[in-house]
């Protein structure tokens, strides 16, 4: 009790985020699907491929309708269900075999299968080096190396997606960085990693929390001489 009372407002922020990671990785299907949406407005694509991404786009909705009023057997039973619809789709190249393992991947974080989830993300990054998906598969792709105990590449895969200027969780991924290198004793590289994020984006609230933990860094090192 008297450790928890002891966090700041920082800390209980980053643990809160961290904790439901979860919901944010769900929610960000949504955006995915918008991207989606535009990208097949503004490329020609064969009859084929509108098909499988209309398939796509019927198995994310039916996953998620409803799905924050669904009890756990509800829920276990729409994802089973997404399953069993995404696998015709999970062997196709570009952009469908992307999104359909990148789906995949999100439904195995959710059932906590992060190992699994982290082959989907793979696959999926595999078919689409070329696109929007990429960042976003490196960052999901970080977190289940994270679960799965290799810090070591889960450091790598944030460095990478925080590299894209027009990812939405640029800020994120860096600070996530700094956090894995804190959680590994790997002081200095963490307050590179928290300083890094500090002078790119000063005024976000990631930025913020980082200028929190250097101070806290430096606290506990001055303190240890």
């Amino acid at each position: 009790m008297e450790k928890m009372e002891k966090q700041t407002a920082g800390e209980k922020l980053t643990a809160f985020l961290e904790k439901n990671r979860k919901v944010v990785i769900s929610a960000f299907i949504v955006v995915v699907v918008l991207l989606v949406a535009f990208v097949v407005c503004e490329t020609v694509l064969s009859k084929a491929k509108v098909n499988n991404l209309a398939k796509l786009d019927e198995i994310t909705y039916v996953l998620t309708k409803d799905a924050l009023n669904a009890d756990d057997a509800e829920l276990s039973a729409k994802k089973s269900s997404a399953m069993e619809s995404l696998k015709p789709l999970l062997g196709k190249g570009g952009i469908v075999g992307a999104r359909a393992n990148y789906l995949a991947g999100e439904i195995e974080v959710l059932n906590g299968q992060y190992g699994t989830a982290l082959n989907y993300y793979e696959t999926a990054a595999s078919k689409s080096k070329k696109n929007y998906l990429g960042s976003v598969l490196l960052y999901n792709a970080a977190y289940c190396c994270e679960m799965t105990g290799d810090l070591e590449k889960a450091v790598e895969n944030y460095k990478t997606a925080s590299a894209d200027e027009d990812f939405l969780l640029r800020a994120h991924a860096q600070f996530s960085v700094g956090r894995i290198y804190e959680s590994m004793g790997k002081t200095d590289e963490a307050v590179a990693a928290y300083e890094e994020l500090v002078n790119r984006t000063p005024n976000l609230e990631w930025a913020k929390i980082a200028k929190s933990r250097i101070l806290a860094l430096d606290i506990n090192k001055k303190s240890s001489r």
